[in-house]
């Protein structure tokens, strides 16, 4: 099984067997590689006090509870 260096190095050999013009060629296949499998950075949104300020009596909590599981049994799977 070959290692990342030797993989690499063979690559690069092969490119100077190519001819010139199909330099660009293999310059936008790799972008295109780099472009599908790129790591984006993903977007973390804290949550964090989100409800600071905001009381919630425990009737309101249970009707709230309750309309949520109301609305969850109606929706069909």
């Amino acid at each position: 099984m070959q290692t990342l260096l030797q993989y690499k190095r063979r690559i690069f050999d092969d490119l100077n067997y190519l001819p010139e013009d199909k330099l660009a060629e293999v310059e936008d296949f790799v972008s295109f590689l780099k472009a599908k499998y790129r790591r984006e950075k993903k977007n973390i949104i804290s949550l964090e006090g989100l409800w600071s300020g905001v009381e919630l009596g425990e009737d309101e909590i249970k009707n709230i509870r309750r309309k949520s599981w109301e609305n969850l049994l109606r929706k069909e799977i």
